[in-house]
């Protein structure tokens, strides 16, 4: 459920300039979960590897809002807004093949901060 990769031009000043990331894609809204026919550009996933295990970053507008890894979510963002539960739904179902959770299991999830889970799966390949 994706789109075209995006070049090098496009991905500048979307991607944290400190990431050092080669792959970036457009997500497309997933039919199973939404007959929403596109996202307008407003929810893209961003490639990573820990170790020798891909790793896939939501994000949604500006904000680095998951991680699917391991086959798990990781909860990156704080807050919840009807548009990117969308983005959530999509990336969710997309990339682990399970149902996303509700603003209710949204809201209990554990949010972590990007350093950490980048320092703590680059070494343990597992949080």
């Amino acid at each position: 459920m994706f789109g075209e990769y995006l070049t090098k031009r496009e991905i500048k000043g979307i991607v944290p300039k400190t990431w050092s990331t080669q792959k970036v894609v457009l997500l497309k809204p997933n039919p199973a979960v939404t007959s929403q026919k596109s996202f307008g550009g407003r929810a893209i996933v961003i490639e990573d590897t820990f170790g020798d295990v891909p790793a896939y970053w939501l994000q949604s507008y500006d904000t680095i809002v998951g991680l699917a890894f391991n086959d798990n979510f990781y909860r990156t963002w704080g807050g919840w807004s009807a548009t990117t539960a969308k983005h959530v739904k999509s990336f969710i179902f997309t990339m682990l093949e399970k149902a996303a959770p509700c603003k209710k299991e949204w809201e209990r999830l554990q949010v972590y901060s990007i350093s950490e889970l980048k320092y703590n799966l680059s070494w343990e390949g597992t949080y």
